[in-house]
């Protein structure tokens, strides 16, 4: 599989960001509110990567979305 980066922009700082195969794929879920383990087995699904390491950058990757405005996370 070959991806390409995909370039998006946040309409709120002007600031462009740059995604691999994996983040332009995951972006695109977010489009709609999704649950985490949604998204995680969506990944683990699509790519080969192991379970724990899906898990653990996609929570780091969610939480900076989550700090530079992109997106809100909603408990429960």
């Amino acid at each position: 599989l070959h991806s390409f980066p995909t370039r998006r922009s946040s309409d709120l700082s002007g600031k462009y960001y740059e995604l691999n195969g994996i983040g332009a794929d995951a972006w695109a879920l977010l489009q709609k509110p999704k649950e985490f383990k949604d998204i995680r087995e969506f990944i683990l699904e699509s790519y080969d990567v192991s379970s724990d390491v899906c898990e653990r950058d996609l929570q780091v990757w969610l939480a900076e979305l989550v700090s530079e405005g992109l997106i809100e996370a909603q408990e429960g």
